[in-house]
């Protein structure tokens, strides 16, 4: 490989920057600085069940995710109830779990 080639790759946490000027010979001169912003990985949940009247936040602002979050269908459950119809509990749990 001759001397001032270019190659790589660049991962979403890696940046350039500087200069480079084409000269008269196709070449390029100039300076490039590689830098990288190290995130923290994500350490909670992905896995994310939505609760009634109780808000949720995910601490992931900075933060490298490794995966997609995954937010499951709100829990619902209907029961009959002493009127002769039924009770529906949307996003809550019942029977103490």
């Amino acid at each position: 490989m001759p001397n001032g080639d270019i190659i790589g790759t660049l991962s979403p946490i890696l940046g350039i920057e500087g200069t480079l000027a084409a000269v008269p010979d196709a070449e390029l001169v100039g300076e490039l600085s590689l830098y990288a912003e190290i995130l923290e990985p994500y350490a909670g949940p992905y896995t994310v069940t939505p609760l009634a009247r109780i808000s949720q936040i995910l601490p992931t602002a900075g933060k490298r995710m490794e995966e997609n979050v995954v937010v499951l269908e709100v829990p619902y459950y209907e029961t009959s109830n002493l009127s002769d119809g039924l009770t529906v509990y949307i996003a809550e749990t019942i029977g103490g779990g």
